[in-house]
């Protein structure tokens, strides 16, 4: 594996940052940082056709956030490996123009949401097979829950038994003093905290998506 020359890039071009921001563009970007790869390679990670690929790894070498390695011969064929310039790119929201910062935070959540909703779906499913939707309105407004159909203690053993591979996944509104919100707070970022940094990921062993969140309620 080829080291990338810079530890960070930082962008500055308006029109990179525009492309960097699109999904599927940061996906494809991706596959390049860290490690040399192939556009073949990086097509099947993604799951995108070869032609697509070139196209983007073409286009990256152009605008100077990858280049190539290494040429490598193979059944006659030069097969190109390619590596990103820097082991991270950053840059300014302010050059997405006509962006507001809700706007990026949601495109950017919405990534890592569809996939968590993928698997609550998926793991909540094959656990329990019957769900229901439950439409509802108190003195926080409405809300439209999806649930099992179940209570805790009608739990089986078995279902116990898969207890760890069980979702986690709800909401609640609350109030509370801004004291008590500021131990729940640090409560809840130190549990974070203590197993985000304390475990790695092993290849050999269940993998878990973690999220927490609590924020004043905006209206």
């Amino acid at each position: 594996m080829t080291a990338p020359a810079l530890t960070r890039l930082e962008i500055t071009d308006a029109k990179i940052a525009a492309l960097l921001i699109k999904e599927n563009v940061s996906a494809y970007l991706a596959q390049f940082i860290g490690s040399e790869t192939t556009v073949k390679a990086a097509a099947q990670q993604t799951k995108t056709k070869l032609n697509v690929m070139a196209y983007w790894a073409n286009r990256f070498c152009q605008l100077g956030l990858i280049r190539v390695t290494r040429v490598e011969t193979r059944g006659g064929s030069a097969i190109k490996h390619y590596q990103s310039v820097a082991a991270e790119f950053v840059f300014s929201s302010t050059l997405l123009e006509g962006f507001s910062n809700t706007e990026i935070l949601e495109s950017i959540m919405l990534r890592h949401y569809r996939q968590f909703s993928r698997s609550v779906a998926e793991f909540g499913t094959r656990l329990t097979p019957d769900w229901r939707l439950r439409l509802f309105r108190d003195n926080f407004g409405y809300g439209l829950h999806l649930e099992p159909m179940f209570t805790q203690a009608q739990l089986e053993p078995q279902m116990l038994r898969q207890l760890p591979k069980r979702p986690l996944h709800d909401w609640a509104d609350i109030t509370m003093p801004i004291e008590k919100a500021a131990e729940f707070r640090l409560e809840l970022e130190a549990l974070f905290e203590r197993f985000k940094t304390s475990v790695q990921l092993e290849p050999d062993l269940p993998r878990f998506t973690m999220h927490v969140g609590f924020v004043e309620d905006a209206g």
